[in-house]
């Protein structure tokens, strides 16, 4: 078995005979390592028995879907952040809880942030939300 492909292959931090570190490292596979992927693949497939230009088509088609669901996911996600202004949240962070006010949603490295007086608290730790009437 040719070891330059999997050299190639592990150089972007995945071992793909080891099936739980793929798990584990499945959010590293972006648009960068996939078309680096793919060049690999081109780069070693045999001349006299290339891969069907429809298989990559398809694997193009499928990639480019799964990028527009994760763009969708982010647009929801901030949508229900801004959503959250003047609401009552209740959070449940490592070392507190939060409650209180939303008064602002603050972004920081694509993760929305709900600030709550001198707290702030990310969407993803937000236990519940109530209408504060």
């Amino acid at each position: 078995m040719d070891n330059t492909i999997w050299s190639d292959i592990s150089s972007l931090g995945i071992d793909s005979r080891k099936p739980d570190v793929m798990a584990e490292k499945r959010s590293a596979l972006d648009k960068d390592a996939f078309l680096r992927l793919l060049l690999t693949e081109l780069k070693y497939q045999d001349p006299l028995n290339p891969t069907d230009d429809k298989a990559f088509i398809a694997q193009m088609a499928q990639f480019s879907s799964l990028e527009q669901m994760q763009n969708m996911s982010k647009a929801l996600t901030l949508s229900q952040s801004f959503s959250m202004i003047g609401r009552r949240i209740f959070a449940q962070l490592n070392d507190k809880e939060v409650n209180g006010i939303a008064e602002a949603v603050i972004i920081r490295n694509s993760v929305p942030y709900i600030k709550t007086g001198e707290d702030e608290a990310p969407m993803e730790s937000i236990i519940e939300v109530r209408s504060d009437e």
